[in-house]
């Protein structure tokens, strides 16, 4: 998997991104990013890779890529927007909010991002790729 690859394509069109979990264990590695789009939505990317059984296939690596998408005209209605100028703070704010640790696998700081999504009111979209 070309994880670093895959984060630099994110990135584009970004005001600002930031990594916030950076995961390697036995079952697998996944990095998760935080971009602000230069059209004003606030998109988690989250890509991972592991191990995989499939009958017709055998034992082979997985990849999985999701994207939740918050749209430009919800993102001021997130309660760390109040106060916050500069796009990188901004996901900052958004990273602490979440209480996410580095080290975490993607799938969990998923759940945390749409689940404080929720607790806000927020709608957000996703969307999944899966290759192998």
């Amino acid at each position: 998997m070309v994880l670093g690859r895959d984060a630099e394509l994110e990135q584009q069109g970004a005001r600002a991104a930031l990594t916030i979990g950076d995961h390697n264990g036995s079952g697998g590695a996944s990095r998760t990013t935080l971009s602000l789009r230069d059209s004003g939505e606030l998109v988690l990317y989250s890509a991972d890779s592991g191990w995989a059984v499939m009958m017709q296939l055998g034992e082979h690596v997985q990849e999985w890529r999701r994207w939740h998408t918050v749209a430009s005209g919800d993102v001021g209605r997130l309660d760390v927007a109040a106060g916050v100028d500069e796009a990188a703070a901004f996901l900052e704010a958004v990273r602490d909010a979440l209480g996410v640790r580095q080290d975490q696998p993607g799938t969990s700081i998923e759940m945390a991002f749409a689940s404080w999504l929720r607790g806000q009111g927020v709608p957000f979209g996703t969307r999944e790729v899966e290759d192998w």
